[in-house]
């Protein structure tokens, strides 16, 4: 599972959340200091693609900036079971707002089979 933060304009961020290789297709979320990407009415898109002979699923979401550090998690679910996965990245804003860059904050974590 990797989560990434980048700048999508000078007000707004994407936040990304991409799992490779899970069966069956799991469900993602994205959540901002503890509150569902849903709940904020914000742009969201989800997709599946291939990777190298596994599945991948990514949900994009973009979210007006903060001027604060924000934690961001993206959980993992697979529908009709009870298995959940959470990984969490602190988001950075730059300090300088006008050219519209942030500081990447990213983790990436491989289930072992």
């Amino acid at each position: 599972m990797t989560v990434r933060t980048y700048p999508f304009n000078k007000t707004h961020v994407n936040l990304t959340c991409v799992v490779t290789g899970a069966r069956p297709r799991p469900s993602l979320k994205l959540y901002v200091e503890g509150v569902e990407s849903d709940d904020r009415g914000n742009d969201r898109e989800s997709s599946m693609d291939w990777y190298k002979g596994n599945p991948r699923v990514s949900l994009n979401v973009v979210v007006e900036d903060t001027l604060d550090p924000a934690v961001v998690e993206c959980e993992m679910s697979i529908p009709e079971t009870e298995y959940k996965r959470r990984e969490r990245i602190v988001y950075y804003p730059s300090s300088n707002r006008s050219n519209g860059v942030n500081v990447l904050g990213e983790i990436s974590m491989r289930q072992n089979d």
